[in-house]
């Protein structure tokens, strides 16, 4: 059993691509995701990491998302994450290293689409903040009905801290199509392309032979 506090290795090191498709049986899909994401604080490097990604959902709800992602030192990490939403677990495949985290997932519709990202500038104590939300109506992604809502969170002493988080859910097919995060600090965009509706192969919900299965004991 592995715990995370033990070990000094957190979730977030773990990197994979942001999951958008979530289970639901009998609504078989696979699409290509690309995200693009920069960091550009003032008093740290500018970062800007790409991530390219397939996802599958096979008839049982089942969930496998394939990344690979490309950073500013152009290392390329590549990983899997495998979800059984009927036992409970998910499984992050560490290609490289041969090795496969197992941990509780959880899934709540309602909770799953809420952003966790704090708005920049929100570790300021002494500061005020206005936050709203507002509905962008429909939209069609890859011929397929999204629904949009966007949120605005704002400083009230300092306009500049101010940031837009945008998402196009369709409850239909249990699918996010786009985001788009836009704030003074860290900005980033991501898009559903090439979605089929195809059964994938049995195979890709599997860990592979030869991984190492690790548990992990969440903070």
């Amino acid at each position: 059993m592995i715990d995370l506090k033990q070990t000094g290795e957190t979730s977030s090191s773990l990197t994979t691509a942001t999951l958008l498709v979530f289970p639901c049986t009998d609504r078989s899909i696979m699409f290509e995701q690309l995200e693009d994401h920069s960091q550009h604080h003032p008093d740290r490097p500018t970062t800007h990491v790409v991530i390219m990604a397939k996802s599958y959902r096979n008839h049982l709800g089942q969930v496998r998302v394939d990344s690979h992602v490309r950073d500013t030192s152009n290392s390329d990490i590549a990983t899997s994450v495998l979800i059984d939403s009927v036992k409970g677990v998910q499984t992050i495949l560490l290609h490289n290293q041969h090795i496969a985290y197992q941990l509780p997932f959880m899934f709540s519709e309602e909770g799953s689409f809420v952003s966790a990202d704090a708005a920049d500038g929100s570790e300021l104590s002494d500061h005020h903040w206005n936050t709203y939300s507002e509905d962008l109506g429909k939209t069609q992604i890859e011929n397929v009905t999204f629904e949009g809502v966007r949120i605005v969170s704002a400083c009230v002493e300092d306009s500049i801290l101010t940031t837009t988080f945008e998402r196009w859910y369709s409850r239909d097919m249990k699918l996010v199509g786009s985001i788009e995060r836009i704030g003074p600090y860290k900005g980033y965009s991501i898009r559903i392309r090439n979605l089929e509706y195809k059964e994938p192969e049995s195979l890709l919900f599997e860990i592979p032979s030869g991984f190492d299965i690790l548990d992990v004991n969440l903070p």
